[in-house]
């Protein structure tokens, strides 16, 4: 069953990664304001003390980018419990540290899977939709390192880049009929994100 808002500009904000960091507090802003958000990471219990204080306009779901199962049923339980996703946020993401040369074939790929396929592949899901109701926003989180890359950094920066091509394509396709598409690049600041460095570095999906 659809939770309409009594707030009738209210808009439903699909944000993966929001299990801390940037994600979170974009979420919690949000839902301050009196939007709707289905908040998804891989991880519930991070996002349950939020979701549990706007029990009428916030879902917490597991959502690991990467598994198209779970995808799909972001897209679907955004669906049923809002009326459609207004506006997606591809705040996802992983990173780590080290020489080109030196890293496995595996922890780039992945690291790709989840900073550019996983999000392209959602923004794929909501599009349907909001083509259909003529309006919506799409965000990808960049990076200032989609804009100049630094050394050791070079497959993290080349994801954000990959990203950053894909999105500027994106708006000139869809702003036409009245759909947006934004990065947004953000520079270094704290979000704990410090405090997940394992083998591969970074890592908040």
């Amino acid at each position: 069953m659809s939770t309409q808002n009594k707030n009738p500009k209210a808009q439903t904000w699909l944000i993966t990664g929001a299990s801390s960091g940037l994600g979170y507090s974009l979420a919690e802003y949000v839902l301050k304001q009196g939007d709707r958000v289905v908040l998804g990471a891989r991880s519930l219990s991070p996002m349950a003390d939020l979701a549990a204080c706007y029990p009428d306009t916030a879902l917490a779901i597991t959502l690991d980018v990467t598994k198209p199962e779970q995808r799909v049923a972001a897209v679907q339980q955004a669906d049923a419990r809002f009326g459609g996703v207004d506006v997606l946020v591809n705040n996802a993401g992983i990173d780590f540290l080290g020489a080109i040369e030196e890293q496995d074939e595996r922890d780039y790929r992945a690291l790709f899977e989840v900073n550019f396929f996983g999000a392209v592949a959602l923004l794929r899901l909501v599009l349907p939709g909001m083509r259909m109701r003529k309006h919506g926003t799409i965000i990808n989180v960049s990076s200032m390192d989609g804009i100049a890359s630094l050394p050791v950094q070079g497959y993290y920066s080349s994801s954000k880049f990959a990203l950053e091509g894909l999105t500027e394509s994106l708006w000139q396709e869809i702003e036409p009929i009245g759909l947006r598409a934004f990065l947004v690049e953000p520079g270094s600041f704290r979000t704990g994100i410090e405090q997940a460095y394992q083998v591969l570095g970074r890592d908040d999906r």
